[in-house]
């Protein structure tokens, strides 16, 4: 995963259970947050471009 500010975000073995509706309809960093249910991953890396 990319972000426009540079940073990136990778996971591996991951698994995401989320609330589809919530998860669409969501307009806000706090709601896409409440819209997921489990997040797990067996490793993970992220990193921030200077």
């Amino acid at each position: 995963m990319n972000f426009s500010k540079g940073g990136s975000l990778r996971l591996t073995n991951t698994n995401l259970d989320l609330r589809a509706n919530d998860f669409a309809s969501a307009n806000r960093i706090k709601n896409v947050q409440r819209s997921v249910n489990i997040l797990s991953f067996d490793k993970g890396i992220f990193k921030k471009e200077i």
